[in-house]
């Protein structure tokens, strides 16, 4: 688990005009269970400044776009399945009130685990995603912590993003299916 660390400057100002973020059409969107929430950025922001929350950058590779500071990465794809980890997160951060997940655009990686995270953590733990994930949160004008550099090396950030997004959601429904035939 790394953290990423440093305060934030103040949030956008009251009244100031906010660009409307619209993500890339994203094939093969995961849609969310009951009980996970969709939080724009700039009420993220707010509770990741009074440390109300975990924001937990699901992102691999893709993270060479930038990050949230005060977020903590862990990856969803690699370092074995993060469905595997779960029990774990949930004991580590049981006392914690809200956990939001986040990804490059919060359409695969950040859906699937957030509902994977709900269905283990207790109820009472308000369990959410972060709508637009690392690009909404960039286009509303929040703090990011700039990595890749020149518009080449976000677009490179933005295609790795949509095939480890697009490989995520097809592998989770071949293990999805597989567990059907076998209980079949």
């Amino acid at each position: 688990v790394e953290v990423v660390g440093g305060s934030p400057p103040p949030a956008p100002a009251a009244g100031r005009s906010r660009t409307v973020y619209v993500p890339p059409h994203c094939p093969h969107r995961v849609p969310t269970i009951t009980g996970v929430e969709h939080l724009d950025p700039v009420s993220v922001y707010n509770l990741v400044r009074e440390k109300r929350c975990i924001l937990v950058d699901l992102r691999g590779e893709d993270r060479a776009a930038g990050l949230i500071d005060g977020g903590i990465h862990i990856p969803a794809i690699g370092q074995g399945s993060f469905l595997g980890r779960i029990p774990e997160l949930v004991q580590t951060w049981d006392s914690e009130k809200l956990i939001i997940f986040t990804c490059q655009y919060s359409a695969h990686r950040a859906p699937q685990c957030a509902n994977w995270y709900r269905q283990q953590a207790k109820q009472t733990q308000r369990v959410a995603i972060l709508a637009g994930g690392f690009r909404g949160w960039e286009a509303v004008g929040l703090p990011v912590q700039a990595l890749a550099m020149g518009q080449g090396a976000q677009q490179a950030a933005d295609a790795v993003a949509m095939q480890l997004g697009t490989q995520f959601v097809q592998d989770v429904r071949q293990q999805q299916q597989q567990q059907q035939q076998q209980q079949q």
